[in-house]
């Protein structure tokens, strides 16, 4: 999913669209229907290796806007230690998904 995402709807191969089928079953189908064709640059690294610094710097000389969607991980994370999901329990995992989901609708992450 993170692949798909850092391309947000350019040219993009997943080998294996169903590696998503147990969290997240209707996933490709909800991103086809938010995404457009944007200019991309994704920056992979290490944790705390500056990506965030680097990238908001890329972004804001090359007047690209930033989305951090970085947070939305730590944001499930979250939830699930709060709500105390076992990570075994795909069923609960999709409950938590789907309210975030409404939750997270109409946000932008910087």
């Amino acid at each position: 999913m993170c692949f798909s995402l850092a391309a947000f709807g350019t040219p993009l191969r997943i080998n294996d669209p169903k590696c998503v089928a147990k969290t997240f079953p209707d996933y490709f189908e909800r991103f086809a229907a938010v995404t457009k064709a944007a200019p991309v640059i994704a920056i992979d690294g290490p944790s705390a290796s500056g990506k965030g610094t680097v990238a908001a710097r890329v972004a804001t000389a090359l007047g690209f806007g930033l989305s951090g969607f970085w947070c939305l991980y730590r944001l499930t994370a979250l939830a699930a230690k709060q709500a105390a999901v076992d990570w075994a329990d795909e069923a609960a995992w999709r409950r938590l998904r789907q309210s975030l989901m409404s939750s997270f609708q109409g946000m932008i992450f910087a």
